[in-house]
């Protein structure tokens, strides 16, 4: 449709016609249960390409660099210049034991860290770069669409066996999760479904109950059939609400990508210097 975007850290920004400003697209789902439960029919095809034009796919693309390239990113920093100047003293002026010395410890040195960093970048990329397929239910049927494509406001089937990979709202029967990938917990956690009443939604309280976290693991789902107060299903539904770097998995990988600069009042002051 012709609209304006970029991307920025694995993130889309939208350009907003009325602020005049670049965001990440966000799409209100509502705050109570009885909202989020009124979308359990799920979206329309036309719905889900447009949501997927704004927000994005549901994927983070991680790049880990060869080895030779990992190499020069590491002796282009100021600490190996710095030693290279020492290296060129000893050898200019004939202390070539204590050259060879500094020479083998500095390239020792370099390769442990290099190899430490790419198999630590190949870790983050496969945690991240995660796709399966799940069900999806759009146009009133059920698909199995790959969660790359999966977008907010999409109602997807919980299995055993998936990983989340994208933040959830548990619609419709009971869940088993495996959250120790996010916080470290080893026991499993028990979601339950929200319940049909105007209570407000909040993730960071009750809400937090009923909440499916991308990265975290299916252990177990019980579908329930027979409730009074919750939805009835024979499947486990849940509503997707964010997606990609919005997802609390995705912040996690974000920061981790592309940390904040530390700084330190050292380097303020040697500016002055």
């Amino acid at each position: 449709e012709g609209r304006i975007y970029f991307t920025y850290q694995c993130t889309r920004y939208v350009f907003d016609e009325q602020t005049q400003q670049y965001a990440p697209y966000e799409f209100d789902l509502g705050t109570s249960h009885r909202r989020l439960i009124q979308q359990a029919d799920g979206l329309s095809g036309a719905e889900v390409a447009y949501r997927l034009e704004l927000v994005g796919p549901n994927f983070i693309e991680v790049k880990v660099p060869s080895i030779p390239a990992a190499f020069v990113r590491e002796f282009v920093s100021f600490f190996y210049l710095y030693q290279l100047i020492f290296l060129w003293a000893f050898y200019f002026y004939a202390y070539w034991q204590v050259g060879l010395v500094d020479t083998g410890v500095i390239l020792l040195s370099a390769t442990i860290k290099v190899v430490l960093r790419v198999q630590s970048e190949r870790r983050l990329k496969q945690m991240a770069e995660q796709e399966e397929t799940t069900p999806v239910k759009r146009d009133g049927e059920w698909l199995n669409v790959s969660t790359r494509d999966l977008v907010p406001g999409d109602v997807i089937e919980v299995t055993t066996g998936a990983h989340m990979s994208c933040d959830c709202v548990l619609l419709s029967g009971n869940a088993i999760m495996n959250e120790s990938s996010l916080t470290g917990e080893p026991l499993p956690i028990r979601k339950f479904p929200v319940r049909i009443d105007d209570s407000h939604y909040n993730v960071a309280e009750a809400g937090k109950m009923s909440t499916l976290f991308a990265g975290t693991v299916v252990s177990q789902v019980q579908p329930v059939t027979k409730s009074t107060d919750s939805l009835e299903s024979d499947r486990v539904l849940a509503l997707v609400r964010f997606t990609g770097t919005m997802s609390d998995k995705g912040q996690l990988v974000r920061r981790i990508l592309f940390p904040n600069p530390i700084s330190f009042i050292f380097n303020e002051q040697m500016r002055i210097v």
